[in-house]
């Protein structure tokens, strides 16, 4: 309060101040009407997606659970809000193998896009283009070298778009990339080019 900054909606997102709840990796976004809605998951493992309505936080039903610590089983979690539909990704480490996996609201139960993608760390961005198409930003493209590729989902499964060529070592985090009016994708990327003395 002593920079002006004010609570939306009351303290505690998930209604409690235990030590074994700890939230990580929090993402928020607004639709059209100003609704304020935040994605995050615990320590337990539980990825949580609430809305903020009236002054307090509502819980809709939970995205998941997958138990394991942070850092080892769930990396990062990316909300994206378009009208009433909800959409939120996250990062999943299975035996030292990343993967990112996007499920949508349907107004009761969160449904699962197509398949999981790989992805080289925990990193990605998720995001809407101007026609509400899912994408994300940040999964490896097959073949050596690895660079990364942008991913859209065509209503039945995850379709690569383009590569990015020499972005084997960078990495796409949340919020990096964005479609501009005219849906055309900006992004900024990073790493090395292969060549023969490397």
């Amino acid at each position: 309060f002593a920079q002006n900054w004010q609570y939306v909606g009351t303290p505690n997102i998930n209604q409690t101040v235990s030590s074994t709840t700890y939230l990580y990796s929090p993402d928020l976004e607004f639709n059209a009407a100003g609704e304020v809605f935040a994605g995050y998951y615990d320590y337990a493992g539980n990825i949580y997606f609430a809305k903020s309505n009236a002054g307090s936080w509502v819980q809709l039903p939970a995205p998941g659970y997958y138990p394991g610590s942070p850092g080892t089983t769930l990396q990062n979690v990316d909300v994206e809000v378009k009208d009433s539909n909800n959409y939120i990704a996250y990062s999943r480490t299975i035996v030292s193998t990343n993967y990112v996996y996007v499920k949508k609201y349907n107004g009761t139960a969160w449904i699962q896009l197509g398949d999981s993608m790989l992805l080289s760390s925990g990193a990605f961005d998720f995001l809407l283009d101007t026609n509400e198409v899912p994408t994300v930003l940040g999964v490896v493209a097959p073949g050596f070298g690895q660079d990364k590729q942008m991913m859209q989902y065509s209503g039945s499964a995850w379709v690569s778009v383009c590569t990015l060529a020499g972005t084997a070592a960078s990495l796409s985090n949340e919020s990096s990339c964005i479609f501009d009016a005219q849906n055309k994708l900006y992004c900024p990327s990073g790493g090395y080019v292969l060549t023969p003395s490397f």
